[in-house]
């Protein structure tokens, strides 16, 4: 393979990893170390990085996550976990806000508040640019219109498990009722949009684990999110009828969201054992990169 070829596929994701193929066994572009930043360019395949001995086979492979930088990774699996776990006391806050009517207000205030405030922390956390690491999916997600929809659905969220306390204790006029519930399917579909984006995250994730059909599978919710979009609108159109039929519909949408819900969180679960199967890869190269000086030592 000619220089100018391997210069060219550079630019795409699996370009590291096809480093591995050139045929004067030494990389021959400019190419980051991935712990030190130092050009490999002209450095065999089969040497360590002059500056600080990490192996030059596992920085130009380094677009696998199995190469990522470990704290970054374990970061990020700490943040789908924590996600997983904040999803499951939100739901139930939210629950006890309803059922609690005039009280709810005490448990918006000290349980769903809170449980949002983490469940925020946790995706910020978890859509962190990878540190030193060519992740070219990775790095063009687009985070900030992420953060604002989630920002926007967090507030959308207190107000809506706040609503029992409110309609008991304030008096509102037809036109401040209007605007309440425009209000909420503002803050509904923003929610809906910021975990479509968080699922191109995933796929964009899933993309640089070694198994083809993780990003499939993280593909396959992107359209589930479509569909709750549709779902949310549904129920809010229904809320606002009286028709038997779009009862029914109401009904069913809700349904559809739980279902929706339900493999939302055995997509995280799974996503979760992949990366922290990728995280023992890392763990058992770098032994093996302190164990070979050693070895050559003695």
């Amino acid at each position: 393979m000619s220089i100018p070829a391997m210069r060219d596929m550079v630019g795409s994701p699996a370009a590291p990893a096809r480093l591995l193929d050139h045929s004067s066994w030494a990389v021959p572009v400019d190419f980051p170390c991935r712990t030190c930043s130092y050009n490999l360019r002209a450095q065999p395949i089969t040497s360590r990085c002059p500056e600080c001995g990490t192996s030059v086979t596992s920085s130009i492979d380094g677009a696998l996550v199995n190469h990522a930088e470990r704290a970054w990774l374990a970061g990020v699996i700490d943040a789908l976990n924590g996600l997983f776990v904040t999803i499951i006391v939100a739901v139930a806050a939210r629950l006890a806000a309803v059922m609690a009517m005039e009280a709810g207000i005490i448990v918006v205030l000290f349980i769903v508040i809170p449980a949002e405030v983490v469940l925020l922390t946790h995706i910020f956390n978890l859509v962190r640019r990878p540190v030193r690491l060519p992740f070219p999916r990775l790095n063009a997600q687009p985070r900030q219109t992420l953060q604002f929809c989630f920002v926007i659905s967090f507030v959308g969220s207190v107000l809506i498990a706040a609503l029992p306390w409110i309609a008991v204790n304030a008096d509102f006029s037809v036109n401040q009722e209007r605007l309440m519930v425009g209000f909420v399917a503002i803050t509904s579909l923003a929610w809906m949009v910021g975990w479509f984006l968080l699922f191109f995250y995933f796929a964009a994730l899933a993309a640089a684990i070694p198994h083809a059909s993780t990003e499939r599978f993280c593909k396959i919710y992107q359209i589930v999110t479509l569909l709750g979009v549709v779902l949310v609108i549904l129920i809010l159109l229904a809320v606002a009828s009286e028709s038997m039929v779009v009862l029914f519909l109401l009904l069913a949408a809700i349904g559809g969201v739980l279902i929706m819900g339900v493999l939302t969180m055995g997509m995280l679960i799974r996503l979760k054992r992949l990366l922290r199967r990728e995280l023992e890869m890392i763990d058992a190269i770098e032994q093996g990169d302190q164990t070979e000086p050693c070895q050559s030592a003695s």
